[in-house]
């Protein structure tokens, strides 16, 4: 699981603008990914075949990690990537301060994909409504998360999530400098999407869902 996070962060195109890879993603998400999983939000798509994690989707209660542990923040000030997750960070400010999130309040995706092998497989599909739907059995009737690319962006808008608030990647300015400057894209922007109304989405979540039968959840 946390392989398939290292590679899906390496092929984004801020990280290929940034020219960092996989492995540079694998400390965080070695220290991230444990983290979240004890709230049981989280879940992996297993190929029933050969046991093979082929979708993931990281998640969280959005409240729970506003102050990052300090193990987290000490490798992301460090790494390569860090400008790659200080845009992601920085685009929730707005969020943070009109809705002041609460424990129990909003469900956040922090990571979703899938093996390249497979991406016509419907498993994001899957994989999401999966998780909308173990969130709402929870209680959550509200979720919220980034859109970094053109295809996180399309699922959210199919699926009735609003844009809150986006911020160009060539505008970002980390340690006083704009390292996405020079960067061109087809999705120029990362945004914070947002729903509050669970049930209203899961429906539509599911029917672009394709069917996949060697596929099985695991939280």
């Amino acid at each position: 699981t946390i392989q398939l996070c290292d590679d899906s962060s390496a092929k984004e195109p801020p990280a290929v603008h940034l020219g960092v890879t996989s492995s540079v993603y694998h400390e965080l998400y070695s220290a991230l990914v444990p983290l979240y999983a004890t709230e049981g939000l989280s879940w992996a798509g297993v190929d029933l075949d050969n046991g093979k994690v082929v979708s993931m989707s990281i998640c969280c209660d959005y409240a729970s990690h506003l102050d990052l542990d300090p193990k987290v923040m000490k490798i992301l000030s460090s790494s390569p990537a860090a400008p790659h997750w200080g845009i992601c960070l920085h685009v929730y400010d707005d969020f943070e301060k009109i809705y002041q999130p609460k424990l129990g309040e909003f469900f956040s995706f922090f990571i979703a994909g899938s093996d390249q092998s497979m991406l016509r497989e419907g498993l994001v599909w899957k994989s999401l409504n999966h998780a909308l739907t173990h969130a709402r059995s929870r209680g959550y009737n509200k979720c919220v998360g980034d859109a970094s690319g053109s295809i996180s962006k399309g699922i959210a808008l199919k699926t009735g999530w609003k844009v809150l608030n986006c911020c160009r990647y060539r505008d970002f300015v980390w340690d006083g400098r704009k390292p996405f400057e020079s960067m061109t894209l087809d999705h120029p922007e990362v945004c914070v999407v947002l729903n509050e109304d669970l049930g209203a989405i899961i429906p539509e979540a599911k029917k672009h869902a394709q069917a996949y039968t060697k596929w099985q959840a695991k939280l």
